[in-house]
């Protein structure tokens, strides 16, 4: 993936508004659309992105999925919470994520210590602290910190 990760993707008129999020995942349909290599270009599935322009209304297409007219709009990951080491959480920090493999399914923080979309799994993922946002009492000990972070390059 590119460095800061901003893409095109067609959106459906009525949601093709700067700050809108969607969570993408690529359809079958999608196969067969002529505007496929847009919307399927540089994007990881199941990963929340959000809309910074919409190239309207010269870019009007009808989209292969929901039949009805879309926008060409750039898009970018939307920032993510995730919990890491407190000794990395740093703001303005770019460093390494690895999501952490936690089976306390009682914990109210496992979403944010096992984040990461299929996609991501096995991936080096850099990614930079935007804001601290609280320390966790992790039942197993650790010492970590729930984070807003920008995801900034993905590595096969």
């Amino acid at each position: 993936m590119k460095k800061n990760m901003v893409s095109y993707i067609l959106i459906d008129k009525d949601y093709a508004k700067v700050g809108e999020r969607f969570y993408y995942y690529k359809d079958v349909k999608c196969d067969e659309c002529i505007y496929r290599n847009i919307c399927t270009q540089n994007k990881i599935e199941g990963l929340l992105y959000e809309i910074i322009e919409v190239k309207k209304p010269n870019t009007r297409a009808i989209c292969k999925i929901t039949e009805r007219e879309a926008y060409l709009a750039i898009v970018k990951p939307a920032p993510i919470i995730i919990a890491i080491p407190t000794n990395d959480a740093a703001v303005g920090a770019e460093i390494f994520y690895t999501p952490l493999k936690c089976g306390e399914l009682h914990c109210p923080y496992i979403m944010y210590c096992n984040k990461g979309s299929n996609d991501l799994k096995n991936k080096r993922i850099l990614i930079k602290i935007l804001r601290r946002m609280e320390d966790i009492d992790c039942p197993y000990g650790l010492k970590l910190t729930l984070v807003e972070a920008e995801l900034i390059q993905v590595f096969p």
